[in-house]
């Protein structure tokens, strides 16, 4: 016996929908219509999407990034639109998350987070032991692309937090983004990353620490963290600072083509020992409220491991550091170890130019008309 033939249409339909579309990702254990597995989950070239609920979006996002990083090799995709979340990280994550360009998928904060007090960053980040970050990752190899991270104040956490032991801050991220672990290869590029304005808190008016952090799990320093990290360009505003390497060994740093505008302080790169910084082709302008150099190259050092063993290169920026009795940048690590440390072609606007500090050895400095204060021995400045 025939079906009726509308009947039989939809039969058919039914079965295309089945067979040919994108599926709930429940066989990825992701319950919700709003996170969609294109392709076997075991197959390292599929793809998870995940759009926005204009509710809140955290367990679908937590739900993807856990999926993805059982298996590598997954794309994470996030839809166009407003997502709102709490922290999330992943552990061992190899493969992509991305957006449809930082103009159109955005994530928020939607509200103050909740965070772990005392020492949280000593271990990793779970659902006991929440990181004052809205993304962390782990160890892994992956690239994070083509979004806007948009923090939400003027209340940004409900606690203060330990850093370390060494300072107690509250009313502010650690990083909009952090990497951690011991050894990572990070990519991130167009992304735009706007922090929050505060009134009260330890890094007000900003609401973080530093916007893309690249640091080990505490130990304190116990082991150094190695591998390639990238920063390409992004686009930050209204940071304490834009992004920041310490405690790294056996490491490649790029910070190619960024801009940061209204901030604190542009990069920075301390506790670094066999490690190779490129700082190229990036816009940088800090307030006048700035405390600190616009860049800096040694810092204070938590543990003394200052610079051993590593290259710097710094080229062709622009950078703009209005604040008084500051430096466009500055090389001033409490240890300088066999380093080669290049600055040329850098455009700096600032009151005190560039600075190379007591221990620094060797620096070749092109000052292109730049104020050099060089308190070091048998560095090379240039005019």
């Amino acid at each position: 016996m025939r079906l009726p033939r509308l009947l039989h249409v939809l039969v058919v339909l039914a079965a295309v929908l089945l067979f040919a579309g994108p599926r709930n990702a429940a066989g990825c254990e992701c319950d919700s219509p709003h996170v969609r597995h294109d392709g076997n989950v075991r197959h390292h070239d599929s793809v998870i999407r995940v759009y926005p609920t204009h509710h809140d979006d955290t367990a679908n996002l937590r739900c993807a990034l856990a999926v993805a990083s059982r298996e590598p090799g997954h794309t994470i995709e996030l839809a166009a639109g407003q997502f709102w979340t709490r922290q999330l990280w992943a552990q061992n994550f190899v493969g992509t998350l991305k957006g449809q360009g930082a103009d159109k998928t955005i994530l928020s904060n939607p509200g103050p987070l909740q965070v772990a007090t005392g020492n949280v960053l000593m271990s990793p980040p779970s659902r006991a032991n929440l990181w004052p970050a809205l993304m962390t990752f782990v160890d892994g190899d992956f690239t994070v692309s083509d979004l806007t991270i948009r923090i939400k104040g003027p209340q940004v956490t409900t606690a203060p937090w330990s850093f370390g032991g060494l300072l107690d801050a509250e009313n502010a991220l650690a990083g909009e983004i952090i990497v951690t672990g011991s050894k990572a290869d990070a990519s991130f590029t167009r992304l735009t990353i706007e922090g929050a304005t505060v009134e009260q808190g330890f890094s007000a008016p900003y609401g973080d620490v530093v916007s893309i952090f690249y640091q080990p799990i505490l130990g304190f320093y116990a082991k150094p963290m190695s591998g390639r990290f990238a920063v390409t360009g992004c686009t930050f505003r209204n940071v304490s600072e834009g992004f920041n390497a310490i405690g790294v060994e056996h490491a490649e740093v790029t910070w190619h083509a960024n801009t940061i505008l209204a901030s604190g302080v542009g990069f920075e790169l301390f506790d670094a020992a066999h490690t190779v910084l490129e700082a190229i082709g990036n816009k940088i302008e800090t307030t006048t409220d700035s405390a600190f150099p616009a860049c800096i190259i040694g810092g204070t050092a938590f543990v003394g491991l200052g610079l051993k063993y590593t290259t710097v290169l710094i080229a062709d920026n622009n950078i703009t550091s209005p604040g008084t009795g500051l430096y466009g940048i500055s090389v001033d690590p409490d240890v300088f170890e066999r380093d080669h440390v290049i600055l040329v072609d850098n455009a700096v606007a600032s009151v005190d130019g560039i600075y190379l500090g007591k221990e620094t050895v060797g620096c070749i400095v092109k000052a292109d008309g730049v104020p050099v204060v060089d308190d070091g021995s048998a560095n090379w400045v240039l005019p």
